[in-house]
């Protein structure tokens, strides 16, 4: 397996987008994406934590509980820390 597709993996929210919605959908395991599919998909879900209306940024912004906001800023931090290595 191609190591961003393992550091991709070890993203809470990349795991759970990837293995429980896009797989699924596109019939594909994760290994079957492009680096810059990856990517991209990674900087998509980062920018929903910032979106207005998401239920990423209600997390983020502490709407519901303060353990679903400290989750979300750890998967916020757990992105920019894979987007810094492969983007």
């Amino acid at each position: 397996m191609r190591q961003i597709v393992k550091d991709m993996l070890k993203c809470d929210e990349l795991h759970h987008v990837f293995l429980n919605r896009l797989c699924v959908d596109d019939n594909k395991i994760p290994g079957e994406y492009s680096d810059q599919e990856i990517i991209d998909e990674a900087k998509y879900q980062l920018s929903l934590y910032y979106e207005s209306g998401t239920t990423n940024n209600e997390m983020f912004t502490g709407e519901w509980s303060a353990d679903e906001q400290a989750q979300a800023k750890r998967e916020v931090q757990q992105i920019k820390r894979f987007l810094a290595k492969y983007a």
